[in-house]
């Protein structure tokens, strides 16, 4: 007869749950199977961020298998975590744990209808906040923190913007 000795993460009690929360963020973003399963679960996994329309099919094509799902979903969160600590005050790309820089004026000038977005709020808005994410090319993820303290808005996920 063989025997093993297995952890069993548990969360029979809210100091449970504290405990292993990290172990819990991480089954959340491993649980995501595709681009179909991540939008239709983005309220639940990011409640602090809104979508634009024009990411729902940018999202949707990330199939099982593409490199680019797992780094979408840890930027989200990642985006996700700050906005659970972001209450008051500005908007501090310092404390996001990836890099966000803003477009370059010339690219802003030359760009600026590509890198507007309509919101859910209905209000066009220019994306010039960015994240950078590599792998299968050269990929970028557009936010806007116009709406203020605990909500980032996602205008673009994909290739860069040219």
């Amino acid at each position: 007869m063989n025997s093993d000795t297995v952890a069993v993460v548990h969360a029979s009690s809210k100091e449970h749950v504290q405990e292993h929360i990290a172990w819990i963020q991480e089954r959340l973003r491993t649980g995501v199977r595709d681009g179909l399963d991540l939008w239709n679960r983005k309220e639940d996994l990011f409640p602090s961020l809104l979508f634009c329309q024009s990411v729902n099919q940018q999202i949707q094509n990330l199939g099982n298998g593409d490199p680019m799902l797992r780094q979408v979903v840890r930027k989200l969160f990642e985006l996700e975590n700050y906005c659970k600590t972001w209450t008051d005050g500005a908007f501090d790309l310092n404390l996001v744990a990836s890099k966000i820089t803003p477009e370059s004026d010339s690219r802003l000038q030359k760009l600026e209808e590509k890198l507007t977005f309509k919101c859910p709020d209905g209000e066009k808005r220019i994306f010039s906040w960015h994240l950078r994410m590599t792998g299968a090319g050269a990929w970028r993820l557009h936010l806007s923190e116009e709406l203020g303290p605990g909500k980032i808005i996602i205008g673009y996920i994909g290739s860069k913007i040219r």
